[in-house]
């Protein structure tokens, strides 16, 4: 379990990133969907490469650094997103479906906010649960 310090470090961690990138490298939709012809990069170099995305559970691969244990390819069969996502951020399995599964039309903006709430409460609230 995090401490509500650790929380709120990592949660802005993956906010930073996401802004960073920006809201056309953020989607719902995929851990982290990388086109061939960037598959040889680093997951850093990747993200910021056009046409590669990521949801929340991705950023937190990318914030947790576990892809600097693995090869530069990113092989979504050596990682699950879902686990990495769960244990950066101190989430229960369904807190984590909840965030990372709920809400698949989410944009950026959407998911920053409910990052933010959740580094503040400790509760994964999507704007759409109030």
């Amino acid at each position: 379990m995090l401490t509500d310090r650790q929380r709120k470090i990592r949660v802005n961690k993956i906010i930073k990133l996401m802004e960073a990138a920006g809201p056309e490298h953020f989607d719902m939709n995929y851990y982290i969907r990388m086109p061939d012809e960037h598959a040889s990069k680093s997951l850093p170099e990747a993200i910021h490469s056009c046409g590669t995305t990521a949801c929340i559970a991705g950023f937190a691969v990318i914030a947790s650094k576990l892809w600097e244990t693995h090869e530069q390819r990113f092989s979504a069969y050596t990682v699950s997103d879902f686990a990495v996502g769960q244990a950066y951020l101190g989430l229960t399995y369904e807190e984590a479906s909840h965030l990372f599964r709920s809400n698949w039309s989410a944009n950026m903006y959407e998911a920053v906010a409910t990052l933010k709430h959740y580094a503040e409460t400790g509760n994964v609230e999507w704007q759409r649960d109030k």
